[in-house]
């Protein structure tokens, strides 16, 4: 299989398992349909397709990256610079977007597939296998990387605190709106 149509085929199933994991609805997430590449409603290669739920204020935070194959790009514990560059572009693109919380899945050849993301989930429900620093606009943030079959058997809501993931996002667009409104007069 080509590796456009595999990583294609990849974004699908990953669609499937988070919007079943998130909503319980594995047609609530899907492929975007030109891969990420430009900016609809939401960014990512993976985004909703139906109204997001009055609990989540309509606004869906995620940023969903997929990775497939890359044989040459596994990471160890001593290289990880490829997945470095991949966060550090979705985490910028969910900055802008207002879409905070960075959810890359990578599935390296002949590996298990890895969940890498920005928020960290209480260690007391679920603890990280490893964190990774990376460097981003001078500030160092990390990826917390977690096995995504593992994490899918875990409660979502349990795991993500939705409320004050929501909550940041809502205050950030009020500091914006008040920035733009001084800029403006």
């Amino acid at each position: 299989m080509p590796s456009k149509q595999k990583g294609n085929s990849y974004e699908r199933k990953v669609a499937k398992d988070l919007a079943f994991w998130m909503f319980e609805d594995k047609d609530f997430l899907k492929r975007h349909s030109t891969s990420g590449m430009d900016k609809s409603v939401w960014c990512g290669d993976v985004v909703p397709v139906k109204q997001i739920p009055d609990t989540w204020r309509r606004h869906f935070p995620f940023l969903i990256e997929t990775k497939t194959g890359y044989s040459q790009h596994h990471p160890t514990f001593w290289k990880y610079g490829k997945v470095c560059e991949w966060f550090k572009k979705s985490y910028l693109e969910g900055q802008v977007n207002n879409q905070p919380v960075t959810l890359l899945i990578c599935q390296f050849k002949n590996q298990r597939p890895l969940l890498i993301t920005n928020y960290l989930i209480d260690c007391n429900k679920l603890l990280f296998n490893v964190a990774i620093p990376i460097s981003i606009n001078g500030h160092i943030h990390y990826g917390y990387v977690y096995l995504f079959a593992e994490i899918l058997k875990y409660n979502f809501y349990e795991l993500f605190d939705i409320k004050k993931i929501l909550n940041f996002c809502w205050h950030r667009q009020i500091f914006e709106l008040k920035i733009s409104i001084i800029g403006f007069l």
